[in-house]
Formats: C-alpha cells, sequence, structure tokens
C-alpha cells in the first residue's frame, strides 16, 4: 500500500497591503475573501487595483453578502475586460442549432 505524504501547508505571504479593503485567504492553497467592497456601486480605481492584485495572488476570489442587481453585476465585470454574450442572450436571434429551418423530426412510421 502507498505511504501517504504528509506536509503542513503554510501561508505564503503575498506581500499585499490593501488600503481600501480587506483580504482574508482561505486557506493556504487558493482563494480569499474581499471584504469592505459593496459591489452595487462603482468602485474607485484605488479598489479595483486591490480586488486585482489579491485576485492575482490567491486566484479565487469570494464577495460575501452583496445584493447586485445584473447591472451591477455587468458593471464589474466590465472592469474586469470584454463580455461574452451567449448566443441565446443576443437580442432577436437564436443560434443555429436552435432555429427551426423548416424540419420536423417526427416517428417514422413502421
Amino acid at each position: 500500500m502507498a505511504a501517504r505524504a504528509r506536509r503542513k501547508l503554510e501561508v505564503v505571504e503575498t506581500g499585499l497591503r490593501p488600503q481600501t479593503l480587506g483580504v482574508r485567504p482561505l486557506n493556504p492553497v487558493i482563494g480569499a475573501e474581499i471584504e469592505g467592497v459593496d459591489l452595487s456601486r462603482p468602485l474607485s480605481d484605488a479598489q479595483f487595483a486591490e480586488i486585482e492584485a489579491a485576485l492575482n495572488a490567491h486566484h479565487v476570489l469570494i464577495f460575501r453578502d452583496q445584493t447586485i442587481s445584473r447591472e451591477d453585476h455587468k458593471r464589474f465585470g466590465r472592469r474586469c475586460g470584454r463580455l461574452h454574450v451567449h448566443p441565446y442572450h443576443v437580442k432577436d436571434t437564436l443560434p443555429e442549432h436552435a432555429q427551426d429551418n423548416g424540419r420536423r423530426d417526427e416517428p417514422q412510421a413502421a
């Protein structure tokens, strides 16, 4: 039977010194909780820079207890880059596979 490797994971210092929000690591490997920011309001450049630095350091961020609208979510997402619009959400269009194209898939008579 294989022996299990046992080692203690230690938190590595990230060097982050946020001034406008809190960054609380969730475990030594990945993830942090962001505190003291309200995503329903526009973020300052300093706040967004600190969020971006935390993402680069921790790879996964959690924003707890946020009440945000669809537009708030989009505004925050646009700060990260261009948003992808899924074909089902493009106004008045359907992706090719969802279009009828005059076909009727009816059971064949035996």
